[in-house]
Parts: structure tokens; C-alpha cells; sequence
């Protein structure tokens, strides 16, 4: 498989790299795109197949990416035409990490993968899901003489630290759950684990004593055999006063999970109905946020009716249900949004976005509808927050409509923030513009599809408007903001754009697809899946108006050649096949010539290294 092909600096128009000189042998500028993988790559394998399409690829903190695949050649047929693929920066490998028609590990002989399900992505596919480590969470069907419909869908881990180069069955329709002897039915939202092969999901289950009052319930996959395990089931009873029991879970439920110090404590978040004893409609809205301990339900931190914090501005206020899931990171931060009630509130003011710290158990209101912005106190949150992604040092983003003087509906009513506590700052607004859009152009984005890494780095899509855009030719577009006290956005890629995705080959781009969460943006130890590195790297799918795609990486630092987390000596190999192999991006200075001067370009950005 070809793995190196173009590193090129975005811009708004046609760039060619003859182009791009650049003085003293100054090595390329920040975004350096790479393409990991091009549709008519072969897919490796015993016979000669290639990757016709992908699906929407993830990508751990330090560089691993793991994407679906569709396959075409004379040898593929509809029974094993798709599969995974996982990429190694620190190797420079890509390998084919599992193919339909194959045997599934854990399952018996004759069962093989019946393909990798109908979840997000174009071409539809399962959203496999790559762990701050690499870990890989993906979900498939199974066909074979013992397979029926009770037992067609299962669930695997793959981490080549821990499990070499098999993947490893976490969870499986028709698995029993060891302590309580139910069967799994059905399972349905999932999260990846890092370090430890687990995965949490809301299920159905059946068996003794389970009836449609208890069938639903929260559980932990872990290897077949082991497990899975309990963490909350419909009808539990939790404590507190009046003592009200779980009313269930739904394939809309979302939990977020984060393993700390891999298996000695897990910390989970997740959104609950209540039922019981004096629950009504007026207080059966939950969100649970703890450490998990054996036999007992993780704690409510928030329930509808109850009164809230005091660090609330408007006295007497109590929450108002409408809970959206939550999220959580390391070691034990979490948010989420929420409606409030009670005297002096009413609809211009009801939106909040909450923030948690477990560990002193202390809930703040970091977003409030109605109320001043800290960092532009002239303005005021007009509501319509998007989902919160919050980092693993408690840094959450997110999005919201504004309002006050100088501005307009429709033209800079919209910001993207980066906060903690009680505290935010705007770090993008709609109306912004930027050096590399044309004039009259400005970014008029939501804002609410993005994901943060530790470093507060964040990726972010965006449309554009102004004179000459049109929609869906050249209306979109993904950026890098680095937050600091003067927040730098750079473009990554946008609609429209013509690149050089290998020498003389200009194609132009027609989609971006990247990992988001799962649609509920990503903040790096959440469990779900990425479009970003720790490092400020960004990996997405583009798709051409040929008709092909591929994956690529966009890293900030020209030296880091292989895109992984670290500066080394196979940053070196990886330049000198790029060299060998003609790739644009060893033509380190810029003057469209490979020659030694881009050795000694490349040799003197190694040792300045990445910031």
C-alpha cells in the first residue's frame, strides 16, 4: 500500500508547490497535509484487492488511525467486500486489521464477519472508534450455521500493545452476563476504553426475573468469558430520598467513560429517567456522574426539581429536567446541559450549561442563558448551546448563540467558546474572517460539530459565506483554533479547493468527513471517537469531484514526518522515503527541485523540532 503522498500548506485557491518558496531553506508552513491512504490503494491481502471507499477514519492522541473500508477487484465478492484498516505513525505500517468473510476471534468455527454494520459514514458503516492509545472499538455482524438472530452482532477491542495483532471480543448478543445469569439481547451506543479492553453500552437483556420493567440496563463488555458486567439496570433503586428506581435506557442513551490507572477505577457519566414513590413528570430527569463501585448505582449530581447550586445567579431557581447526556474526562471532570426553573426564570434565560468536579463534588454553571460573557461582558449568552467537549484538565468547549450591542441575527450572533469553572472565553465568531478567504468572505459557521485535545487545541467545522460561495461547492470548511489569550485559526481544508494529492495530480475537493464524537463532540479521554491528535494534528476523509478519496493528516510541525507524538529517527526514514518516492513534501525548501539542499532544509527543521 502506497502510505506517503502530499504534504501541502492550505489555502483558498490552487497550490502548487513550485510555488511555495520559501527563503533560507525555511521548511513548509503549519498545515502540512499528508494523505495516509488514496482510494485504488491495494488493501493487503492474499490477492490482489483494492480500497474502493472509506468511511469515516479516527485517530488516537498520538497518531493511530483505524477507518472502514469498501473493496473492489476481480477476487472481492458482496460476502467480503469490506473491512478495517489501522494505521501506525511510528512504523510508518498500515495494515488490514479485519476483513468480511473472515473468522471472527472469539467466535466458533464457521462464524464469520457479515460486515461492519449501518452506522455513520459514507459508505455506511459501524463507528469504529480509536482510544487516546490506539485502542479500537468497532462493532460487526456475524453469519454462519450457528449464528442466528439472537446472536448475529458482536463487539471487539484491538490494541497491538496489549493484544499483538488479534483483536479481542468484548461483547457479543447472547452473552450472559457472569453475576446475574441475564442474556445480553441487544446492545446499543458504545464507547472505547483506554488501555483495558472494555466498553460500557446501554442493552436489552433477557432471562430469570426480567420482565419489560427491568429489560434495559447499562453494561460494561469485557473479554468474552469474563464478562460483560452491571453497571445500573432498569428497576434498581437508587439511593436518596424517597428511594425512586431507574425507568430504563434507550438507543439514544449515551454514556461517556474514562478509565483511570487502566482497571483499578472507572469513571462514567450518563443521563436517566426515573420512575416510583413520588416521581412525576416534574422530577424524573437524572444525570448520574461517578466512580463506578461494585453493586452500586453511580450518583445522582443533578435531578430535576431539586434545588440548584448557590453559585447560580438567579435565586431560587431549581433544575428543570431536559438533561442532555453527558460527558466526562480524566481524572474526574464531566458537563452537560440542562434546563432550569422556578421564580425570575422563563425562556430567554432557562439554558445552562453545567460543569462537575467529582472529586470535590462541585457543580458550577460555566454557561448561563441571559447572563454577561466573562471575557465580553457587553454581550450576553442568548441560549441554543451546543454538546460540550471538556478535556482531561477540565477545559470544555462549546457553542452558543450571543446577543447585546453590535450584534446582528444572522451575522455575528454565534460563538465558539473554551472555558472552565464558571468561566468563559470566545475563541471563534461567526462574521470572523480570515487571511486565506476571499473578500467579502466570513466564516458563518454553528460552531457545534468539534472536538479539543489536552492542549486546547480544537478542530472545528464551519461554513462560509460571502459573494462568490455556493452551497456544497464551496461553503465548508474544517479549522484548527489554538486558544490562547489571541486565538490562531487556521484552515484545514475547505470545499472547492484543488490539491496536489500526488505529483501532477491535482484533484479537486468535494467533501470532508471526520469523527466528532459520534455527534457528540470529543474532548480526548470521553470515549468517543476523534478527528484530533494531541500534537494539533487532524485526520479527516476528503472526497474529489472524480470520485475518489482518502485519508489524510494535517500536522502543524514540518519535522514531524510521520505524524506521530514524538521527533525521531523515523521522522528521518519517513523523509527519506518521501525523497526516494518523489512525494512533494520532501521539497522542503520550496523550489519545486528535490535535491540535497532539502536534506539539509529537512536536517535543520529536525533539530529546531515542533513546538
Amino acid at each position: 500500500m502506497k502510505n506517503l503522498h502530499v504534504f501541502l500548506c492550505h489555502g483558498t485557491r490552487t497550490w502548487s508547490l513550485a510555488f511555495l518558496v520559501l527563503a533560507s531553506g525555511a521548511a513548509h508552513a503549519q498545515n502540512i497535509r499528508r494523505a495516509i491512504a488514496l482510494s485504488g490503494d491495494s488493501f493487503p491481502s492474499a490477492l490482489p484487492v483494492d480500497i474502493a471507499g472509506f468511511a469515516v477514519p479516527a485517530v488516537s492522541h498520538t497518531g493511530q488511525i483505524a477507518v472502514a473500508v469498501t473493496l473492489t477487484g476481480p477476487f472481492v465478492t458482496p460476502d467480503d467486500d469490506t473491512g478495517i484498516l489501522y494505521h501506525d505513525p511510528f512504523t510508518g505500517i498500515t495494515i488490514p486489521l479485519e476483513r468480511e468473510g473472515t473468522s471472527p476471534p472469539g467466535t466458533t468455527q464457521g462464524e464469520m464477519y457479515g460486515g461492519f454494520g449501518t452506522g455513520l459514514g459514507t459508505p455506511p458503516f459501524s463507528r469504529i472508534n480509536v482510544g487516546p492509545n490506539g485502542e479500537v472499538i468497532f462493532r460487526a455482524s456475524m453469519v454462519g450455521p450457528t449464528v442466528t438472530s439472537a446472536n448475529d452482532i458482536g463487539m471487539w477491542w484491538y490494541y497491538p500493545v496489549v493484544g499483538g495483532q488479534s483483536p479481542l471480543m468484548i461483547n457479543r448478543e447472547g452473552a450472559v452476563l457472569p453475576l446475574q445469569q441475564y442474556t445480553v439481547d441487544s446492545f446499543f451506543t458504545y464507547e472505547v476504553c483506554p488501555g483495558v479492553p472494555e466498553s460500557p453500552a446501554t442493552a436489552t437483556l433477557s432471562g430469570s426475573g426480567i420482565t419489560s420493567a427491568n429489560n434495559t440496563a447499562i453494561i460494561m463488555g469485557f473479554p468474552i468469558g469474563a464478562g460483560p458486567f452491571m453497571v445500573a439496570q432498569e428497576g434498581s433503586l437508587i439511593a436518596g430520598p424517597g428511594s425512586p428506581e431507574l425507568a430504563g435506557f434507550g438507543a439514544g442513551d449515551t454514556i461517556s467513560h474514562t478509565a483511570i490507572n487502566l482497571v483499578s477505577s472507572r469513571f462514567v457519566s450518563f443521563r436517566s429517567r426515573l420512575r416510583g414513590s413520588g416521581v412525576s413528570a416534574s422530577n424524573d430527569d437524572a444525570i448520574h456522574i461517578d466512580f463506578l463501585q461494585t453493586n452500586q448505582i453511580p450518583a445522582i449530581v443533578a435531578r430535576e426539581g431539586d434545588p440548584v447550586p448557590p453559585q447560580f445567579p438567579v435565586v431560587g431557581a431549581i433544575h428543570g429536567g431536559l438533561f442532555q447526556p453527558p460527558t466526562t474526562a480524566e481524572p474526574d471532570f464531566a458537563a452537560f446541559l440542562g434546563r432550569v426553573a422556578g421564580p425570575g426564570i422563563g425562556t430567554n434565560n432557562d439554558e445552562v450549561l453545567w460543569w462537575y468536579v467529582e472529586n470535590t463534588n462541585t457543580l458550577l454553571p460555566l454557561a448561563v442563558e441571559g447572563q454577561p460573557i466573562p471575557s465580553a461582558p457587553q454581550w450576553f449568552y442568548n441560549g441554543f448551546f451546543s454538546y460540550p467537549a471538556i478535556t482531561a484538565g477540565g477545559t470544555t468547549v462549546f457553542a452558543s448563540q450571543i446577543d447585546g450591542p453590535g450584534i446582528t441575527a444572522g451575522v455575528n450572533d454565534r460563538a465558539l467558546f473554551s472555558g472552565s469553572g464558571s468561566a468563559a472565553q470566545i475563541v471563534l465568531q461567526r462574521g470572523d474572517t480570515h487571511p486565506d478567504l476571499a473578500a467579502g468572505e466570513t466564516f458563518f459557521g454553528l460552531f457545534d460539530i468539534f472536538c479539543i485535545n489536552p492542549n486546547d487545541t480544537i478542530a472545528v467545522f464551519t461554513k462560509i459565506e460571502g459573494p462568490n460561495v455556493q452551497l456544497g461547492v464551496n461553503d465548508e470548511a474544517v479549522l484548527r483554533v489554538s486558544v490562547g489569550p489571541v486565538s490562531r485559526v487556521e484552515i484545514i481544508a475547505r470545499l472547492g479547493d484543488t490539491i496536489e494529492v500526488a505529483p501532477g495530480d491535482m484533484r479537486t475537493i468535494s467533501g470532508i468527513a471526520f469523527a466528532d464524537g459520534n455527534g457528540f463532540n470529543a474532548g480526548g479521554t470521553d470515549g468517543r471517537p476523534s478527528m484530533l491528535q494531541d500534537n494539533g494534528a487532524i485526520v479527516y476523509r476528503l472526497d474529489f469531484t472524480n470520485g475518489t478519496s482518502g485519508i489524510f493528516r494535517s500536522q502543524r510541525c514540518y519535522a514531524n514526518c510521520n505524524g506521530s507524538s514524538t521527533i525521531n529517527i523515523f521522522d528521518y526514514i519517513c523523509f527519506g522515503n518521501a525523497f526516494a518516492n518523489n512525494d512533494p513534501y520532501a521539497d522542503c525548501d520550496g523550489n519545486g527541485v528535490l535535491n540535497i539542499f532539502d536534506y539539509i532544509c529537512y536536517g535543520n527543521a529536525y533539530a529546531a523540532g515542533c513546538p
